[in-house]
Order: C-alpha cells, then sequence, then structure tokens
C-alpha cells in the first residue's frame, strides 16, 4: 500500500463511520477549545496539509521526544503511554536529485538540477494518550464562539476583499452562496439567514476559497463532476474549516447533518483508482490557499493602519 492510499483509507473509513452513524462528517475536526489544529508537542509549529485532516486538534509527540522530556523530570515522576494508545502517522514531503540511466544528476535547459519529490511519514502519540505530560494548550471549559472572534475573522475578510478586489454581497434573502469569477464577486446571504455564526462563517469562507485560483492561477474544471471540478470543492471546503479553526469560530452539535448523497459522492471520488492522490493534492492546495488569505489580510491591514 502507497502513502497515499494510506492517507485516502483513513478518510474513507471516517466518512464511512460518519454515514453508518448519522453524523455531521468534518474534513478537519471543528475547534473545541484548547488548540486550533494539530501541533507538535516539542516545537509547537502546527502540522499543516492532509496532517490536518488525518489529526486531532492537539499536540503530538515522537517517541524519542517523549523519552527525551521523561529524562528532564524526576525519575519518580508518573509518565507513561496509556495502554492502547495508537501511533499517528505525520505525513510531510521531501526532494531528491533526479537522476538519468546512468546515475548522472539531470539538468533542465536553465542549468538547475531536475527534483523529484516524496512523501513519507512518521509516528506520533497523542498527548492525551500519555499519563504526565501536561499540555501547552488547556481546554476551554464552555467552548463559544465569541465577539472578539468573529470581528477578527470580519475584519481579516474585509481586508482580503480590498486586497484583491473582491465585492462581498450580503443579501436579505435567498439561499444561494457562490463566487463569480467574471466580476470578482462574493455572494452570501446575511448571518441571520444561517442556523448558526459557524455555518455563516464556513459557507462565506468557502466562497472565499474559491475566489483563491485568481491569485494562486489554480486549475479548475468548468463541468460538474470532473476530476479537477471535485478537487476545486474539497479545496474550498477544507480551506474553509482551516479559517473557521484559525479563528475558533466554534461548531453548533445543532447543525444539521451532511445530506447522505454528499458522503455519498466523496466516497465514490475517492474510491475512484486513479484519484489516489486528490486527497492530498487537495489539502496541500487549501494549504496554500489559507497561506495567501492571511498574508494578503494582513499586508492590506498593515497598509491601512500606516496611512
Amino acid at each position: 500500500m502507497t502513502v497515499y492510499e494510506i492517507i485516502n483509507e483513513k478518510i474513507i473509513n471516517r466518512l464511512l463511520e460518519a454515514k453508518e452513524n448519522g453524523v455531521k462528517f468534518h474534513w478537519i475536526k471543528p475547534w473545541s477549545g484548547g488548540t486550533n489544529c494539530p501541533l507538535s508537542y516539542s516545537t509547537g509549529k502546527a502540522y499543516t496539509g492532509i496532517n490536518r485532516l488525518i489529526l486531532e486538534n492537539s499536540e503530538f509527540i515522537t517517541f524519542k521526544a517523549l523519552m527525551d522530556y521523561k529524562k528532564t523530570q524526576p525519575e519518580d515522576a508518573p509518565i507513561f503511554i496509556r495502554k492502547g494508545a495508537r501511533k499517528l502517522p505525520v505525513f510531510f514531503y521531501g526532494t531528491y536529485e533526479k537522476e538519468d540511466a546512468e546515475g548522472n544528476v539531470i539538468i533542465d535547459e536553465n542549468g538547475n538540477i531536475q527534483k523529484g519529490h516524496y512523501l513519507k511519514f512518521y509516528q506520533v502519540f497523542d498527548r492525551e494518550d500519555i499519563e504526565g505530560l501536561p499540555s501547552h494548550f488547556p481546554a476551554k471549559k464552555v467552548v463559544k464562539t465569541t465577539t472578539v472572534s468573529t470581528q477578527k475573522l470580519q475584519e481579516y475578510i474585509d481586508a482580503y476583499a480590498r486586497s484583491e478586489k473582491i465585492s462581498i454581497e450580503y443579501i436579505e434573502d435567498g439561499s444561494r452562496c457562490y463566487f463569480s469569477p467574471s466580476d470578482h464577486r462574493i455572494r452570501v446571504p446575511k448571518s441571520e439567514g444561517f442556523t448558526s455564526l459557524y455555518a455563516f462563517y464556513n459557507s462565506l469562507a468557502h466562497e472565499i476559497g474559491h475566489s483563491t485560483i485568481m491569485g494562486l492561477n489554480r486549475k479548475t474544471g468548468k463541468s460538474f463532476g470532473s476530476k479537477d471540478y471535485s478537487r476545486e470543492e474539497l479545496v474550498a471546503q477544507i480551506f474553509a474549516e482551516i479559517v473557521c479553526n484559525h479563528f475558533e469560530i466554534a461548531y453548533d452539535e445543532k447543525e444539521s447533518e451532511n445530506d447522505l448523497a454528499y458522503i455519498d459522492n466523496w466516497l465514490n471520488v475517492l474510491k475512484a483508482r486513479d484519484n489516489t492522490k486528490e486527497l492530498t493534492i487537495a489539502a496541500g492546495q487549501a494549504e496554500k490557499a489559507f497561506q495567501y488569505f492571511i498574508e494578503k489580510a494582513e499586508s492590506n491591514l498593515s497598509t491601512s493602519k500606516a496611512a
């Protein structure tokens, strides 16, 4: 089984579990207090890309790092991996120099060494599965979307729209949400038309995710059901969930369940033999879109404050 097949299998199993239990499926676990993304316990850095879909919003540590930490504690400190704890994969990309049949490094027409890419993984433990390992981000007892969170997110959305010269229309009635690339316009119903703030900002962020096509020159399919079309929808949805997590927009458990057709559609897409890499590619593109959104918004906010 290839690394891409391992990733697909994990997400397919999550989709099947959601379908079986009749629960809402999220590509990324919604923020529920504590850290808002998977983090390295040792470095505090966020795991990105496909790791956001594979790992919980928690802190993770390698066995070696855990043993190193244990050495810094008193000998009788009760630090141990709980029985039944599972090792979890963290995926990462690397590069290598391409060689010809005779073992010579391949140089392109510009004199640059041609590079190839590979995807590998190493294993970690969830901090919650380790006795005696304190959290850097203790979970909050009451988790809710605050005015501070929504104001900050709205500020970033407005700054991004100014930077990209996108107009956002908040309409009184109707239910359609869309991004129109021909006139740089996003249309969404006002927040009052949604069942929760999470639903509103998730829908708005989804369309913003689509709008990053312009700045990132992302390929998108024009026909419904095509591979590029499906990938773009996945990019926008993963982007939306990253945004909601980052700005701590809490998921409302009363949210309606996914339509079974939604889950079945993605099961069919991911099970297709030639789609093995689609999920990993989409997660990577969603990560790039998120970074693009943050950079454009912060640049505009910085310029506005300096003026």
